[in-house]
């Protein structure tokens, strides 16, 4: 009516946003979003939409039409209220995001249908009384966002039970009932946040009665290795957002060949190969970086002390103070955009072909991201 711009209806193909219609907790949309269906007497209808910013703004009203097929329309003016709140009893208590290993039953759609992919999970634990008729994963990216509501362009939450049932209507949407404490498991595909881990999520259950139910989403972390070797391939995730570029040697001569136990102990007299470590748009803890040829044979740098691997000094810039600790580990807090520069003693086979190695970067949170060393 006034504010911002908004509409959402239930007609399909007119490229306005969708509305999800429930009556006692049961979707009537059909598989395109319309809905069609007989009533008599009072009815109570709960209309779901997926906010473009105004309504948690605050400033803008709407009007709810309805239109019968006999051609007579209802219009009223919707007042805002405050949200239900969780009753004391009601809550989740867990949600675990565990990486992909095996399950496939979403894509980049609202299909119910896999991609060929494992899906990323969230096994979630709750207590509760009544039916759920939503399940949202949210991202704090403001654009990271997965539902159960069919017809919303939202990428689909499959959600199955302890045993693996699939819960979901053939068309994304669920309808269940709950009294106590329950287990499930919440099943989508990664647009590219989760396997980065930039983004932390929160799992949002929408009840019929219209109490919500938020929960902060933890990942969980594998248990750690690269403490004693360096980071393994097969482990890591191909990130745009790490890029190193090889530079040539020196100016700088910070090392010699070998693994040293004190960064003070004389370097050779050959310069260190010089690369520029670039962190775009990356927020987290820095907890080891690793430097692997990929055949696995030509050679291997690292920041981790003692494991017999050849080190890698840090620095800020090309003739910067040293960020490493004396005993060659690293640790570091970045966030957005990062400039790092490493240097480390040549072993005969990085200088000619830097292109066959790749630059692994370790996180506190359990990622580890990885990406090829350019020339």
């Amino acid at each position: 009516m006034d504010g911002t711009s908004s509409a959402w209806d239930t007609v399909p193909g007119n490229g306005t946003w969708a509305i999800a219609v429930y009556t006692d907790g049961k979707l009537r949309n059909k598989d395109d979003g319309s809905v069609k269906f007989a009533v008599e007497g009072d009815t109570t209808l709960d209309l779901w939409v997926a906010d473009n910013g105004s309504i948690a703004a605050g400033s803008t009203n709407y009007e709810v039409i309805v239109k019968f097929n006999d051609g007579h329309v209802l219009r009223k003016v919707a007042q805002r209220q405050e949200a239900a709140k969780a009753m004391p009893d009601k809550g989740i208590l867990s949600a675990a995001l565990i990486k992909p290993e095996k399950g496939d039953m979403t894509s980049r759609s609202e299909a119910l249908k896999g991609d060929g992919k494992p899906d990323w999970k969230i096994a979630l634990e709750m207590v509760a009384e009544g039916k759920i008729i939503n399940f949202i994963v949210r991202g704090d990216d403001g654009a990271s966002e997965w539902d159960t509501i069919p017809g919303n362009g939202k990428w689909l939450v499959a959600v199955t039970d302890s045993s693996g049932n699939v819960l979901n209507e053939s068309n994304g949407s669920v309808a269940l009932s709950v009294s106590g404490k329950k287990g499930f498991n919440l099943w989508l595909t990664d647009n590219g946040t989760i396997a980065e881990g930039d983004v932390k999520y929160k799992v949002i259950v929408v009840m019929s009665d219209g109490s919500i139910l938020e929960k902060e989403v933890v990942r969980v972390v594998e248990e750690d290795h690269t403490q004693k070797t360096a980071a393994p391939s097969g482990t890591a995730q191909v990130s745009d957002k790490i890029r190193a570029t090889y530079l040539g040697k020196g100016p700088m001569n910070y090392l010699k060949k070998g693994e040293v136990s004190s960064l003070l102990a004389t370097p050779d007299a050959n310069h260190d190969v010089h690369i520029l470590l670039k962190l775009i748009k990356t927020k987290g803890t820095i907890k080891s970086i690793a430097i692997k040829a990929k055949d696995g044979k030509s050679g291997s740098w690292d920041t981790i002390p003692g494991n017999g691997v050849w080190n890698i000094v840090v620095t800020r810039a090309a003739s910067g103070e040293i960020l490493s600790n004396t005993d060659g580990s690293f640790k570091m807090d970045v966030e957005g955009d990062t400039e790092l520069h490493l240097w480390l003693a040549d072993n005969g086979n990085f200088s000619p072909a830097p292109e066959k190695f790749e630059v692994y970067i370790a996180f506190e949170d359990g990622r580890l991201l990885k990406n090829t060393i350019k020339k």
